[in-house]
């Protein structure tokens, strides 16, 4: 265990004279991002820390860097976010418990009041469906919240490391984490749909429509149901037998 742990301080210490991955304002903006995302809680300021820091990882190791790299700057960026909230300084266990606070002659679930028998015994739930009810309902919202968390964090840096791209529509340039996107915005995504370099007439009803941006310069019908007429009434005739 003693060399363990000296292996554990030289990796920590090879990792912090590395240097930040993230650097300058891109970090600054990340640490805000993420601050948004930790202020965002209902039972404890740091129900959200671990999905953080796991959403930060991935992100800052799909952008090639190594495991314990991201792992360390996630923690430093995760620990300056907490810094800044006032939430440095942890709690003992039970006081990160989101019961803690509740009174303990209550049901935490519907807020009944609890026999003397179940509080001597430090029950928390008037009834067995009371248990089953909040069992559920904890481990879906917990869930979420944490899926949410997780996303948020991995946007904000996946964004910040994305080269800037020029918009499609207008030529602005932006950041994107997903490289299928092709507009800076909503309104220039619009816009592009209402280009008149995009509208068509259809081959068989001759009713004008708009090429989808999925479908290229090739889409010469305006719904399915064209497309499988007019190729319905197309004449095939065998090159050989006619």
């Amino acid at each position: 265990m003693v060399y363990l742990d000296h292996l554990l301080k030289a990796r920590n210490a090879a990792l912090m004279s590395g240097g930040k991955i993230i650097k300058g304002q891109r970090r600054q903006h990340v640490v805000e991002r993420i601050m948004d995302t930790l202020d965002d809680w209902r039972s404890s300021p740091w129900e959200h820390e671990g999905s953080t820091r796991a959403g930060l990882r991935a992100a800052l190791c799909q952008l090639g860097n190594g495991w314990n790299e991201s792992d360390h700057e996630a923690a430093a960026l995760l620990g300056t976010a907490l810094k800044k909230l006032g939430k440095a300084d942890r709690p003992t266990w039970i006081e990160g418990q989101p019961e803690y606070l509740l009174p303990r002659e209550n049901c935490i679930r519907c807020g009944d009041a609890l026999d003397e028998e179940t509080i001597e015994s430090r029950g928390r739930f008037c009834s067995d469906i009371c248990r089953q009810s909040a069992a559920q309902f904890n481990t879906g919202i917990h869930q979420l919240a944490n899926r949410r968390a997780y996303i948020r964090t991995w946007y904000v840096v996946a964004k910040a490391a994305a080269p800037e791209r020029p918009c499609q529509m207008c030529g602005k340039g932006y950041r994107s984490a997903f490289e299928e996107q092709k507009f800076c915005s909503y309104s220039c995504s619009c816009a592009a749909q209402r280009n008149p370099e995009r509208r068509r007439q259809c081959a068989h009803c001759q009713k004008a429509f708009v090429i989808r941006q999925t479908a290229g310069k090739t889409q010469r019908h305006c719904s399915r149901e064209c497309r499988l007429a007019a190729w319905e009434m197309t004449d095939f005739r065998c090159e050989v037998c006619d």
